[in-house]
């Protein structure tokens, strides 16, 4: 089990370089989180992985491993942190419970169904498996539902695929 879990942001379209980086340097398990995406081709859907979080990279260790060794890596351009005396920039809270689902999902999120704007919905499978959102959009041409979460500190809003979902009362938080 991982005890100490880094989010890091690097430039998009580099994140397997930069997870290889991190890793060949010994500073912890990289993962750039995925999903699987429908995609249409040749007329035809068919399921693809895309990035989850363009730029986006947890890192995660079993020893405790200087922040500015992973500003020197190659390719990140930030340690993500709370606020500016946050030199460590660990995950705590719901922030280290979603980095663990990817992680123990081995960064692969799975698609959902989401029933209409507006509503809120528990993930039901997959790396959000139990985390709930709601839904802000949907391209149902292209079968998929963007997803507000909380993520450090945040709202972030989320484009996933949808097929496995819960809906939840209109009440819930």
């Amino acid at each position: 089990m991982e005890d100490f879990v880094r989010c890091v942001f690097c430039q998009t379209g580099t994140e397997d370089a930069v997870v290889r980086r991190i890793q060949a340097q010994g500073l912890g398990t990289a993962v750039s989180p995925r999903m699987v995406k429908p995609m249409k081709i040749n007329g035809k859907w068919a399921d693809r992985e895309a990035l989850l979080m363009p730029g986006y990279i947890f890192v995660y260790g079993n020893r405790e491993t200087p922040s500015q060794d992973l500003w020197r890596t190659d390719g990140v351009i930030r340690v993500l942190t709370y606020h500016e005396r946050d030199r460590d920039g660990y995950l705590t809270g719901y922030d280290l419970d979603f980095a663990l689902r990817i992680r123990r999902n081995q960064g692969l999120w799975t698609k959902l169904a989401a029933i209409q704007e507006g509503d809120y919905v528990r993930i039901t499978e997959g790396a959000l498996r139990e985390m709930q959102g709601r839904v802000v959009a949907m391209n149902r041409h292209r079968h998929m539902a963007q997803i507000e979460l909380p993520f450090l500190g945040e709202t972030r809003r989320i484009w996933l695929g949808y097929e496995i979902t819960e809906k939840l009362p209109s009440d819930a938080p």
